[in-house]
């Protein structure tokens, strides 16, 4: 009976080791195909209606594979990666627009409710900025300049 749980004990860790999946970085040209394919279509927001959160952190997990692999394209796999956060980033706030909850993040926000612990006033440390926050307005360019008939450019949005 000793020598059966001597074994088990040896076998187990070595199945566990095994089991675990060696990942590897993707070829650089693989990686430099998929970065100019996603980045292009990152570009065009109809060509990404189709693909799903999930997928766009996926492109993220490889992109930043890509990044350490091939450091002399790292520019261009760091604009990609910002550009699939940006595309996301989008989706959330549309979400959030779509269920009336972007009053109830920026005051949630503004309380310090922030990570995954249930949300309570805190106290906000000194020359912290307080309640003191308005929505602003997004204005059309067309009305901005019929308002600013002096200005040439297009006001930050």
């Amino acid at each position: 009976m000793r020598k059966l749980w001597l074994l088990l004990l040896m076998v187990i860790p070595l199945q566990l080791i095994h089991a675990q999946e060696v990942k590897h970085a993707p070829p650089v040209a693989q990686c430099r195909t998929d970065q100019r394919l996603w980045h292009s279509k990152l570009k065009d927001e109809v060509s990404t209606v189709a693909v799903s959160f999930l997928e766009l952190e996926g492109w993220t997990d490889e992109m930043i594979d890509c990044y350490d692999a091939d450091p002399t394209f790292q520019i261009q796999y760091h604009k990609t990666i910002r550009e699939i956060y940006a595309t996301g980033l989008m989706r959330l706030r549309h979400f959030l627009e779509r269920r009336n909850l972007v009053d109830q993040f920026l005051v949630e926000d503004e309380l310090w409710c922030r990570g995954s612990e249930p949300c309570k006033a805190r106290t906000r440390p000194p020359g912290a900025g307080g309640l003191n926050y308005q929505r602003r307005q997004r204005t059309h360019p067309m009305e901005y300049h019929a308002r600013h008939p002096n200005t040439a450019s297009r006001p930050r949005l």
